[in-house]
């Protein structure tokens, strides 16, 4: 479904991120993944090579610490080993607790922009090369319940997600060769779930591989969803 396509994918250690990699693996692509946990990078990049499959690249790196000059050098490592970026998904996230904005701390503040809005901002930019050099590029943002979102304890990674959707309609007018698009996956079994609904029971919700699945779909173009906005 995906073979020999290219696909970088952020946060690719995370519940969905990893479950994306892994499918994505299954659908034939390559895929480049970047997260700062690499030790579950290399047990997908294992993984792949004990099913024969040379198809990974491991980016370690940190999102919150990360300037211009780490995506100009992932732009060029990518060059390297592909000639074009068929896609470029945003799974990375950060978010610590359920807390009002003036509760706060400045640094947890800047650490949560940096990673759930600035860096999708600097590596997109960087990549669009890449991407338009594909026969089909695609960039895909993932989002949130935008009520939901804007509630009062969510804080910086409330309002990160609303400047995405934002961020998302802009690259869209001006970035028509290419397919941009903003993804709520909703609710699923993820650690990140778990701080925002602490009480609720992890099994009453579908397992990332679900979502994953449904991205595949749009990935290889043939899901009937209609962006620029999806929920899965």
């Amino acid at each position: 479904m995906l073979d020999n396509k290219t696909i970088l994918i952020t946060g690719a250690a995370g519940g969905l991120g990893s479950a994306l990699a892994r499918a994505s693996l299954a659908a034939g692509a390559n895929v480049i993944l970047l997260d700062i946990n690499q030790s579950v990078l290399e047990h997908i990049h294992d993984e792949a090579q004990a099913q024969h499959r040379d198809a990974v690249s491991l980016l370690p790196l940190d999102l919150s610490k990360a300037g211009p000059e780490d995506y100009q050098e992932i732009v060029m490592q990518i060059r390297r080993q592909h000639d074009v970026l068929d896609a470029l998904v945003h799974c990375a996230v950060s978010f610590d607790a359920l807390r009002l904005l003036e509760q706060i701390e400045p640094l947890e503040w800047q650490q949560q922009m940096q990673i759930n809005l600035t860096a999708p901002w600097l590596l997109s930019n960087a990549c669009m090369p890449l991407l338009r050099a594909a026969e089909a590029g695609m960039l895909i943002f993932m989002l949130e319940d935008m009520e939901k979102s804007a509630a009062a304890f969510r804080g910086a990674y409330g309002i990160a997600k609303h400047a995405t959707r934002a961020m998302v309609s802009m690259y869209k007018q001006v970035n028509t060769d290419l397919t941009i698009l903003g993804v709520n996956p909703g609710p699923m079994r993820s650690e990140l779930r778990q701080k925002f609904y602490y009480a609720e029971n992890p099994a009453d919700q579908p397992e990332p591989q679900t979502k994953a699945r449904q991205l595949i779909k749009i990935l290889a173009g043939k899901s009937k969803a209609k962006g620029p906005f999806i929920s899965l």
